[in-house]
């Protein structure tokens, strides 16, 4: 029913040079790394000492990861019993209400704030900067969005992108939807909850062979997290900035000036609860002992509603 996860920066990949971020690769095997599809180290709470020893080999700080490594395998299986007392003390049953009213509830939220949007169509571009011997003539980025507040979707097409480039600045998918999404929400209202119920109204559009979330196998995705991802992020969330009176606004790192604050004023006018209410969850999720599954601080909110 839930996953435990772990996620940690290394010290150190095992790449041809000392670094995690390889930009000047030209393709995936340049990188020198191991890279392992999806492995099962642990199973039974037996570790595979084959798949650490591989890792040990490679890795220039074979100590630091290996200790690093324990402590994620620590922290995971701790989080595990905290999952299993928290279903012991609620039951299955009311714990799978919870998550679904909970994201049921979100993508509500969004509704309410995609409605109370105009409908239109919007672009922008963007670029990286060139970077010498590697891309003379930097990316450029290109994003269309429409928001139909009929449906309650935004739709953002990302299809009409540079081809993957022999640089590890590619996207992979993963990386190009959290950029998209990130500028997305950078241009709503707090109000609405980040998570997958919210998210069920944005579609993505990618392209096979893309710099965009679909690069072609062996092409690099070293330097996936931040460089491209960070300009999409901005060139998303300054298309945004066109509903504003009708005004366009400047790429820049935070949300575009009044056009956003304006924006915001709106939806938070229509949406006034952050967090169920009482009676929301009376109705939909039924047993009073929901609310204090969230802590004591979130749930005297959920009480005030």
């Amino acid at each position: 029913m839930f996953t435990a996860v772990a996620k940690a920066h290394q010290a150190d990949i095992g790449n041809a040079l000392p670094t995690t971020y390889m930009s000047g690769v030209r393709d995936q095997y340049a990188e020198g790394a191991l890279i392992f599809p999806a492995v099962q180290i642990p199973r039974g709470y037996r570790t595979n000492d084959d798949i650490v020893r591989m890792c040990r080999a490679r890795i220039r700080v074979p100590n630091q990861w290996y200790g690093d490594f324990l402590a994620g395998i620590g922290s995971a299986r701790i989080a595990e019993r905290r999952l299993k007392e928290l279903c012991t003390k609620y039951g299955k049953e009311t714990l799978r209400s919870f998550v679904t009213d909970w994201l049921d509830y979100s993508e509500e939220l969004m509704v309410k704030a995609l409605r109370n949007m105009p409908r239109t169509s919007l672009s922008n571009t963007g670029r990286h900067d060139p970077i010498p011997t590697l891309l003379p003539d930097g990316v450029k980025l290109k994003v269309a969005l429409e928001i139909d507040p009929d449906e309650a979707m935004i739709n953002i097409d990302l299809r009409d992108n540079p081809d993957s480039v022999p640089v590890g600045l590619n996207l992979s998918l993963a990386c190009a939807s959290a950029a998209a999404v990130a500028g997305v929400f950078n241009s709503m209202s707090l109000t609405v909850p980040r998570n997958g119920g919210s998210f069920r109204r944005i579609s993505l559009q990618f392209r096979d062979g893309s710099v965009i979330g679909k690069p072609r196998l062996p092409h690099s995705c070293s330097v996936s997290t931040t460089n491209i991802s960070d300009r999409l992020i901005n060139t998303v969330q300054a298309a945004f900035a066109g509903i504003g009176r009708g005004r366009a606004w400047p790429k820049v790192a935070s949300a575009p000036g009044s056009a956003m604050r304006w924006y915001r004023e709106m939806t938070t006018a229509t949406i006034r609860a952050p967090m169920p209410t009482r009676s929301f969850w009376a109705r939909r999720a039924g047993p009073a002992a929901l609310p204090r599954m969230a802590g004591p601080a979130m749930a005297s909110r959920w009480l005030r509603g």
